[in-house]
């Protein structure tokens, strides 16, 4: 299998940090179905999350008090776990945006739904980040701000080889 393009998925988070001055719509204040809030109570769980390091380690200005909101293309299986935007309680992402709560001293994690077309051309806003599988190019630079890279993949594609005439060796068969 050969590798035929490898993309850098972006953040802390994709994170698109420059949101709070974007255009665009946010949630209803009492949530809806596309965005879900877990509260830790001071505790040291976000869902299935457990935390790790010190709360308050960290200073983090947010939208909203008490509260981390962020933003994503949701659910996305392994990175936002749940079959719906109110049941996702795990995944990578989700986990790592309860670490970034719990190390700012923020007892409420808020995640909300956005597309993906919104999110890369920087038309939503009253969110505090942006976690998402999304590759930095130079076109998106123009509109958000990315954070460095966190996660990084060699996504390629399988494709059948052409057949061999029966006198050219495989390439298994070279290295024997």
């Amino acid at each position: 299998m050969r590798t035929l393009r490898t993309l850098a998925v972006p953040a802390l988070g994709t994170v698109l940090l420059a949101a709070l001055t974007a255009c665009g719509g946010s949630a209803s204040p009492g949530g809806d179905s596309t965005s879900h809030t877990t509260d830790a109570k001071e505790g040291r769980t976000y869902g299935e999350c457990e935390v790790t390091g010190e709360r308050g380690s960290i200073d983090l200005e947010t939208v909203e008090k008490d509260t981390l909101t962020v933003v994503g293309d949701l659910p996305s299986p392994g990175w936002w776990n749940g079959d719906t935007v109110r049941r996702i309680d795990n995944g990578y992402e989700y986990c790592m945006a309860a670490n970034l709560a719990y190390r700012a001293g923020l007892s409420k994690l808020t995640v909300r739904n956005v597309s993906f077309d919104a999110l890369v051309a920087g038309k939503t806003n009253d969110f505090d980040l942006a976690l998402a599988e999304i590759s930095i190019t130079d076109q998106r630079r123009k509109v958000v701000d990315f954070s460095a890279p966190y996660f990084a993949s060699n996504i390629g594609v399988l494709v059948k080889s052409a057949p061999r005439s029966p006198r050219t060796p495989s390439p298994a068969c070279d290295s024997a």
